[in-house]
């Protein structure tokens, strides 16, 4: 199965192409894809000899989320969790020295990752495979998620007119879709989904498409998750 997000990055580069020609220095206008999944991320890297911060914006189509490696019989990591890990302070490496401006050399520094703008869909690709010796293995953790009101008032850029807006509803989130992978690893398995329509959750498995209960959606093993905004924004 292709991956989501590059499918999505795809889509979108493909609606590009049938844009009109521009003049030089105008940029190109927004598609349906970054409409529905476009987001905007802020790093801040600070020097740790200085205080000196350096700001960056960066568009995004969807988040990918580190998950805990746990044993069989642990308590799920819980979502919030997931996205707490994502907006954390973290110091960077020896061998990621960052080029202080103020200093004028390399120092040690902390990067930290805050979302700026938030989609009307927000995509959420938890990382299941990782390399071990050659090869790619699965992260088989449970994980516990919201299916109503997802709160992302916590991993927002605090203070910023067009992130807070003036409603807390437009940082509520509601689960539309999961995309679930079976099997022991990457190149392997199979992949269902579930979605909802009208308040009925259904099942995907190839050709065939069944009603289901909330309790199977929320006991399964997410691999993508697809949250709708209550409140979209234009």
């Amino acid at each position: 199965m292709i991956c989501i997000s590059i499918l999505i990055v795809q889509l979108h580069t493909e609606l590009q192409q049938l844009v009109p020609d521009r003049p030089e220095g105008v940029r190109a206008p927004a598609s349906i894809v970054t409409a529905v999944f476009g987001g905007t991320l802020q790093s801040e890297v600070r020097c740790l000899a200085c205080g000196t911060e350096s700001k960056k914006f960066d568009p995004f189509l969807d988040l990918s989320l580190e998950l805990p490696e746990t044993g069989r019989h642990d308590a799920p990591v819980s979502l919030a969790d997931c996205l707490a890990s994502f907006v954390q302070i973290e110091e960077l490496a020896d061998t990621e020295r960052y080029f202080c401006s103020s200093c004028k050399c390399k120092q040690k520094s902390t990067k930290q990752f805050w979302i700026r703008r938030l989609p009307n869909v927000l995509c959420l690709h938890l990382k299941r495979f990782r390399w071990h010796n050659y090869f790619r293995t699965k992260v088989d953790t449970s994980i516990s998620f919201p299916l109503v009101s997802l709160d992302m008032s916590g991993f927002v850029l605090p203070n910023v007119p067009d992130t807070r807006r003036s409603g807390r509803g437009s940082l509520l989130y509601d689960l539309a879709a999961v995309i679930v992978h079976h099997g022991s690893g990457a190149g392997s398995g199979h992949y269902t989904a579930f979605a909802i329509n009208e308040d009925q959750w259904f099942h995907f498995n190839d050709q065939t498409v069944r009603a289901t209960e909330s309790s199977a959606v929320a006991s399964c093993k997410p691999y993508i998750l697809f949250y709708i905004r209550r409140e979209f924004t234009s």
